[in-house]
């Protein structure tokens, strides 16, 4: 597991956000390479946010893969 920091406009804040995503290795066979793809992320407004684990637009916006 890797945490990346990864900031972008926040429509519930409407202002910058900063939050930690969280990237799962994912096995790609035939490459010695590791892969890492979004599976979570933490934020400090994440409990008064309407938008949700799910439909976070900054978590959205992070880069789907490492």
């Amino acid at each position: 597991m890797k945490t990346k920091h990864f900031k972008n406009l926040c429509p519930h804040t409407n202002s910058e956000m900063e939050i930690s995503v969280l990237y799962q290795e994912v096995p790609m066979t035939g490459t010695l390479t590791k892969h890492f793809k979004k599976s979570d992320f933490i934020c400090p407004k994440l409990s008064a946010c309407p938008y949700g684990q799910k439909k976070c637009p900054v978590f959205l916006s992070a880069p789907t893969s490492l």
